[in-house]
């Protein structure tokens, strides 16, 4: 699944983490299948592009992703400090020659700097 679907994570500012799928040609990612949660933080919601629509043989109209996905995922932060972020992603895709992975999941650590005291 890996050769097929590449993530990665990786600090968008104190506050944000930037997420990357690499797809293989000949393969394509739901959207409706991607979960991202944290133990050790408070996450908000995945920032997704629209994607484009896909007749699919096992899941009907689905938005799907090719090539590459780009997302922006929010962290809600309670300190200031560099925080190591643990996270755990869910997604499910499939080749257009039929052959559908099952859901995976990847644990990532992002490390994100620290965060700037707000001012008042």
């Amino acid at each position: 699944m890996d050769e097929a679907f590449h993530v990665r994570a990786a600090p968008d500012g104190a506050g944000a983490v930037r997420l990357t799928w690499v797809i293989a040609p000949g393969y394509y990612l739901y959207r409706s299948r991607i979960r991202v949660t944290s133990a050790n933080a408070r996450l908000g919601t995945v920032e997704l592009p629209p994607g484009q629509i896909k007749s699919d043989a096992y899941l009907g109209r689905q938005r799907v992703y090719q090539e590459e996905l780009v997302a922006r995922l929010p962290v809600e932060r309670t300190g200031h400090a560099a925080l190591e972020l643990k996270l755990r992603i869910g997604y499910q895709g499939c080749a257009e020659a039929g052959l559908c992975y099952p859901p995976t999941t990847r644990l990532l650590t992002v490390e994100l700097p620290p965060a700037a005291p707000a001012s008042g």
